[in-house]
């Protein structure tokens, strides 16, 4: 039987998530935002996105709905009791307490450059673990790829013109 996947823009998902995700659908996502930078990218990463089904674990990437209705796409950070903490992969302040109930999935897979990386891989879990590891130094990291990513850019463009 071939698995329904819908794919909506995050601007779109408020109305429908609860819905689609109550059917047991998997619903693909378009990544909005730079709050999720570097492991989710703006317009061009999608997650594909399920239901939460087994425990939350710290480093899990979950959409959650906020006390104001809307959602964001965040990476567990702490939980405690019945509740945990979440930041954008940009960030460097935690987002919490938020109440486990708030959870409305969890990110199962990465689309990127049309590849298809699941989140239980270990690189992935790898990656995730040196990511939440390292947040004072995230806006270094950060600056220090996006320099290197403009130097190979340049060095790209003069092969082509030369």
């Amino acid at each position: 039987m071939p698995v329904d996947i819908k794919n909506i823009k995050m601007s779109q998902l408020s109305c429908l998530i609860g819905e689609l995700l109550e059917r047991d659908s998997l619903v693909r996502v378009t990544v909005t935002g730079n709050s999720m930078y570097p492991f989710l990218r703006h317009g061009i990463d999608s997650v594909l996105l399920a239901k939460r089904w087994a425990r939350t674990k710290k480093g899990d990437i979950v959409l959650t709905r906020r006390d104001d209705g809307n959602y964001v796409l965040h990476r567990v950070m702490k939980i405690k009791g019945g509740s945990f903490f979440i930041m954008g992969d940009s960030q460097d302040r935690p987002e919490g307490p938020l109440d486990m109930g708030q959870i409305a999935a969890v990110v199962v897979k990465v689309y990127r450059k049309g590849r298809e990386i699941s989140c239980t891989s270990l690189p992935w879990r790898m990656l995730s673990r040196i990511w939440t590891a390292v947040i004072p130094l995230r806006r270094s990291i950060i600056r220090g790829y996006l320099t290197a990513a403009g130097i190979r850019s340049a060095i790209r463009k003069k092969r082509k013109a030369g």
